[in-house]
């Protein structure tokens, strides 16, 4: 009898301690996987959704271009390799047209532009050594491409003839992005970010603050804000309205490989690839919404949002995951 008294009384002791024991922080955890596929043979440099949210388009050091279905994680097709002869350079930048007809992929001193829907392709020698960032405009008139010796140059973005070559940067152009309104570049190399118009490519503005090389850029796509990320190990915000900084965001331990707005240009997703982190911030105030670590998110390197909301990333892993990081 004395036995059952003492267990009873143990009972709400231990629910007891079961809620006051500490969790662990809401502000970590991982991000829910809707699936993780294999598909290439070496680490993963671009991911992109079409226009529809439909289709994911990633590219690899493998010199493949895989192309997936977002709601099964099927694999479509593959894309022919960049570069035909064993040896050569891997891809390292990619970019789409919004109806999805042209895909370009580029690679050390060349980029493709493949023409999906008449199935062929065009090959063009730039002399930049590394590409790598390369961006069709918003409505595909022009592609653009930033290299390793510091230049832009602007292409047709059906012809592929030159248009336009200028120095935007000392070091390496490591990104670029047009804004959605089509009005201006922004380029991304030494410590800065330039802002070029679009049309006479005009350098407007370059925006300074950060303490080392910048290495990833991104427009909200309600056109308010750019995001830049640095081996600083910062992020800051832009009001792109006059060019002022809005906010610097602190907390990844390594630098800022990639950044992607989500659809209501609301919250900022960042990873930072050996560290082994993927953050989200909320826009309006910089608040660090919640850190994903662990083995599912080491060493991302290259991240993007669906127009529904889908999130997916990828890196040295080899794999491509497609989910949700779980934080209205």
């Amino acid at each position: 009898m004395m036995h059952t008294i003492l267990r009873s009384s143990l009972v709400p002791i231990i629910f007891l301690i079961c809620l006051t024991m500490p969790s662990k922080s809401s502000a970590e955890g991982s991000p829910v996987v809707s699936w993780r596929k294999e598909g290439h043979h070496n680490h993963l440099h671009k991911i992109l959704f079409d226009a529809s949210g439909t289709r994911l388009y990633t590219a690899a050091h493998d010199r493949l271009i895989n192309v997936w279905n977002v709601s099964d994680g099927r694999l479509i097709y593959t894309i022919n390799r960049i570069a035909p002869e064993e040896g050569d350079s891997g891809i390292i930048s990619m970019t789409l047209t919004g109806d999805s007809s042209r895909l370009g992929a580029s690679a050390f001193n060349f980029f493709k532009v493949f023409f999906l829907n008449e199935n062929r392709q065009t090959r063009i020698d730039t002399d930049q050594g590394w590409i790598y960032s390369l961006s069709f405009s918003p409505e595909g008139n022009i592609i653009v491409s930033g290299g390793e010796d510091g230049t832009v140059k602007i292409y047709n973005g059906f012809n592929l003839q030159l248009v336009r070559s200028f120095q935007a940067h000392h070091d390496r152009v490591d990104a670029l992005a047009f804004s959605p309104d089509n009005r201006y570049l922004a380029t991304v190399g030494d410590e800065n970010i330039a802002i070029w118009r679009r049309g006479d490519w005009k350098l407007m503005k370059r925006l300074t603050g950060h303490g080392d090389d910048v290495v990833s850029v991104a427009f909200s796509g309600n056109g308010q804000y750019l995001a830049s990320g640095s081996a600083d190990n910062t992020i800051k915000i832009w009001n792109t309205s006059n060019w002022s900084l809005k906010q610097t965001l602190h907390g990844h331990n390594y630098k800022i490989e990639a950044l992607a707005f989500n659809p209501t240009s609301t919250r900022l997703a960042s990873c930072d690839g050996p560290g082994n982190t993927i953050r989200l911030w909320r826009v309006e105030d910089g608040a660090m919404l919640k850190v994903f670590d662990g083995p599912r998110v080491e060493e991302t390197r290259t991240i993007a949002y669906s127009p529904q909301g889908l999130f997916s990333w990828g890196g040295d892993q080899q794999l491509v995951n497609v989910g949700r990081l779980g934080v209205p």
